[in-house]
Formats: C-alpha cells, sequence, structure tokens
C-alpha cells in the first residue's frame, strides 16, 4: 500500500502506511521484512527532500541485513547509500566508500548483475574526480561481464558513462564510438539517426579544425586566405546542405514506415481484440440461455415430476416396500433437480445478475469452498453500491471462478485470500494461496491449469494479468481492469 501511494507521489501517506508495517514486523520478529521497510521509509523521505531521514533508515536497513546475513540486500542498502550521497554532494571519498562495499557484496554472492550495475554508477565519478584511465580500465571489466550475461539495458547506460568518460579527456573518436554503442542497444533506428548526427558533429569538428588552419594562414596572406576560405565555405555549405537534406529524407521515411507498422498492428490488434469479444459475449450468451433452459425446463420439470409422484403416492394403496421404493426415487429427483439448480446458477449466478459483484464474490466462495478443507478470506475495498459494468462484473467473476477451482484442483492449499478493490480508474482482484505453485514458463502447465482462459477473459476487458510466486510458496494472481 505504501509504494501504490509513493506511485502516485502521495509520500506523506506512504510513511504513515510504512509505519504500519514497521511496527508489525517488529511485533511479530520479521527482521527480513523490517529492512525492506527502512528502505521503503527512505525512498519517501528522499522524495520529500528529508536527507538526515534518508540517511537514518538506510543505515537501519544496513545493520539489519548484516545481522540476518541478507548480502544481496546490504549490496543494494550500500548502493542507495551511495546513490544518497552523491545526490547530497557528499565528498567524493564517502561515495566511493559505499560503491565500494556495495561492489564487494555483489562480488562475494556472485551477482555479476549487481556488479557491473556498481561499476557503471560508480565509474563517472572516479574518472571526474580522481583517475580517468583507472576508470575506464574498471568500466571495461563491466561492459565484458555485461555482454557476456547479456545485461542490454545497463550496457546502454555502461557505453554511455564510458563515452562520459572520454569526453574528460577530449578523446572524440572514443566518445563517438561509444555513444553509438549506446544509442544501438536501445533502439536500431535511433542508432541510425544518432549517426547521422555524430558523422555530422565530427564533419563540423575536423571542419573546424581546417578553418583554424585557414585563419592562421590568413595572418599570413590575407588576400589568398579570403579566397581559399569563400571556396571551402562554399564547398562545405553544399555538402552540409546535402548531408541535412539526405538525413531528413531518412528521418521522415524512417517515421513513415514506423507509423505505417504501428498502424497495421494497431489494426491487427483490434482485430484480434474485436474477435476475443465477440467470442466471449458469444460464450455468455449461450451461458445464459442454458442456465435458463436449466432453470425454467428441466428444474420446473424435475418439481413437476415431483408433484406427481408425491399426488399418485398419496392416492395409491401400496405396500410398504413399494411406498419406500417410490420415496426414493423422489428423492433422487429432489438431488437431481437440487444439481440442476446449482449447475444453472454457476452459469450465470442469480447473485451477479442482482446484487453485483461483491455479493457474487461471496456466495461463489461461500459454496465453493466451505465444503472444502481451505480456509478463505474475502476483502472488499471501495465497491460500494455503485454497480460495475456488466462485462467487467462478469469477467472478473469468471476469473475468480476460475482462479478458485484451479486452487481447489492442483494447488494442495490449506488458505486463500482474496481481495476485490476498486480505485478511480481500476478494478484489482488480488487472489492468494498457500499451495505448492507452478512454474510460469511451463507452457504445458499453463495449459493444464487454466491460464488461457483466464488471459482471454481479461482481455476481453482491457485487463491485465500478472502471476507471482508465493513467500515462502504458494501463487499470487492480480487481475487489474481498467473502468473506462
Amino acid at each position: 500500500m505504501g509504494l501504490i501511494f509513493i506511485d502516485q507521489k502521495l509520500n506523506d501517506k506512504a510513511i504513515e502506511y510504512f509505519r504500519k508495517a514497521d511496527k508489525i514486523r517488529s511485533d511479530i520478529g520479521d527482521q527480513y521484512g523490517l529492512s525492506a521497510t527502512y528502505l521503503n521509509l527512505s525512498l519517501a523521505y528522499s522524495n520529500l527532500k528529508y536527507p538526515d531521514s534518508v540517511e537514518l533508515y538506510i543505515r537501519r536497513a544496513i545493520s539489519l541485513k548484516k545481522e540476518i546475513q541478507d548480502l544481496y540486500g546490504l549490496a543494494k542498502a550500500y548502493n542507495n547509500l551511495a546513490l544518497h550521497h552523491r545526490a547530497s554532494d557528499s565528498p567524493v571519498d564517502s561515495i566511493l566508500i559505499y560503491y565500494r562495499l556495495a561492489l564487494n557484496q555483489h562480488r562475494s554472492i556472485g551477482n555479476e548483475y549487481g556488479v557491473a550495475s556498481t561499476i557503471s554508477n560508480m565509474s563517472p565519478i572516479v574518472g571526474e574526480f580522481l583517475n580517468v584511465k583507472m576508470a575506464i580500465d574498471t568500466i571495461n571489466l563491466g561492459i565484458e561481464m555485461a555482454e557476456k550475461n547479456g545485461y542490454n539495458e545497463l550496457l546502454i547506460q555502461m557505453y554511455w558513462n564510458k563515452a562520459l568518460l572520454y569526453s574528460f579527456i577530449d578523446e572524440a573518436d572514443s566518445i563517438v564510438k561509444n555513444t553509438i554503442l549506446s544509442r544501438n542497444m536501445r533502439d536500431s533506428v535511433e542508432a541510425e539517426r544518432n549517426l547521422e548526427l555524430i558523422t555530422e558533429y565530427e564533419t563540423k569538428f575536423q571542419t573546424e579544425k581546417k578553418e583554424k588552419e585557414i585563419l592562421r594562414l590568413d595572418a599570413e596572406n590575407a588576400e589568398s586566405a579570403l579566397a581559399i576560405s569563400r571556396q571551402r565555405n562554399w564547398m562545405i555549405g553544399i555538402i552540409l546542405g546535402f548531408l541535412v537534406f539526405a538525413g531528413f529524407g531518412a528521418f521522415v521515411y524512417a517515421q513513415r514506415k514506423r507509423k505505417n507498422e504501428a498502424r497495421l498492428a494497431e489494426q491487427e490488434l483490434g482485430f484480434r481484440k474485436n474477435l476475443l469479444d465477440a467470442t466471449v459475449i458469444a460464450e455468455e450468451k449461450e451461458r445464459q440461455r442454458i442456465a435458463k433452459d436449466l432453470h425454467d425446463g428441466l428444474v420446473q420439470s424435475l418439481a413437476a415430476l415431483k408433484i406427481g409422484i408425491q399426488v399418485a403416492l398419496d392416492g395409491a394403496s401400496l405396500d410398504e416396500k413399494a411406498s419406500s421404493a417410490i420415496k426414493e426415487h423422489k428423492r433422487q429427483i429432489d438431488l437431481a433437480a437440487a444439481e440442476a439448480r446449482s449447475i444453472s446458477h454457476q452459469m450465470m449466478p442469480r447473485a451477479l445478475q442482482e446484487s453485483g459483484l461483491q455479493l457474487a464474490f461471496e456466495d461463489m466462495l461461500a459454496k465453493t469452498l466451505n465444503a472444502s478443507h481451505i480456509q478463505y478470506s474475502f476483502e472488499p475495498f471501495g465497491l460500494g453500491d455503485e454497480r460495475l459494468p456488466e462485462s467487467i462484473e462478469i469477467g472478473l467473476y469468471r476469473i475468480c471462478q476460475e482462479l478458485v477451482n484451479n486452487i481447489l484442483k492442483h494447488s494442495e492449499a490449506t488458505e486463500v485470500s482474496v481481495q476485490l478493490i476498486k480505485t478511480k480508474t481500476h478494478v484489482v482482484l488480488h487472489v492468494e494461496d498457500n499451495g505448492k505453485g507452478f512454474k510460469l514458463d511451463n507452457k504445458k502447465e499453463q495449459s493444464g491449469i487454466g491460464l488461457n482462459n483466464i488471459f482471454s477473459r481479461a482481455s476481453s476487458v482491457n485487463g491485465e494479468v500478472n502471476y507471482e510466486n508465493g513467500k515462502p510458496k504458494g501463487t499470487i494472481a492480480n487481475i487489474r481492469v481498467p473502468l473506462r
């Protein structure tokens, strides 16, 4: 909750919730969670520009990380402290001390990404204030490590920082080379455009050197230098004009190509979305039709058959054995009617049609989980009496129904928590269990537990589905659906 308020730039509110977490985790002795809360508090105070509080909570987190031997978390905490001192214009030595501490921790646990990232962050400071050559050698090691492991996003910043280091010693070729590598890693189309710009700057650089030479010659022979200057400027103007025209043409072509590709992709996405919507709508209509046929047809026929049997039983003189057999048949008819009525309500729950999503969830969870060994809780937030759009209510109901069925069939869970949260712009469904979980990268297992159906349902209402592994075990499912 605190991190959500930070995303909304409500840092005072975030601090209020972090303090609640602080108290709970202190009461139960959760030192790992407590250290995470301290880092979150430091982030909120950093946004509010309270440097003393930032320092206090990062150091508290470091103390706990050391105590519980969380070396990865300790490395992150040292990195945060270095960033804080850097933002506070602290002495270079203190900044580098914390970067080196973070670097040592990452190396001790074999975290090559952390090593490369820390090298990238500290190299510009080393180059600017201490020794440029040493900083370049260090960042080269980090780049080699990042290239070996495919840390492409990190390489973007590392190449950029390397170019910055070369700018301290005015090595134009190396600046150009590493700037190009950074841009190429970010986007191939942008890299081509940046390459043209860099080439233009290099041309201007060489032109300026030649113009300085012309000015020197001008002191010796003004008339000759003036003629040479005019001729050279005329040639340079043509070349630059050609380069500008060619670059502009390439830029326009790339822009049009990108717009066309985006338009085609949007059309294809729209077609798939419409097809999926039509499929979901058709499925819901068929469910409604079958539910209505079951309720108004089969259930009513079974009720009439029961009444007919009862009337025949009341008006007939039967021995005890025959009467007992007919009563048993009557009981079987009651069971069949109840089963048909239950199937009808599952296919189109009356509680959802009449009372809305909150009561429909309560009814569905009670009917589904009360008969099992699973303990469950349901917490609605912000729903009130206002009804949501019908498509969203049906979609979220079906998704929750599918998730609960998957938990019953596959998870071996003993506890389930369901939360339904409505904000100004979204509805969020949070389902968490303590079962055995599943591997998200196992396509066969995904298909087996019905994830494709959940993704389809969410997509039909423009929703997003996110699965996480629970701690210490289980599965967490978050479905986020926009209200508009």
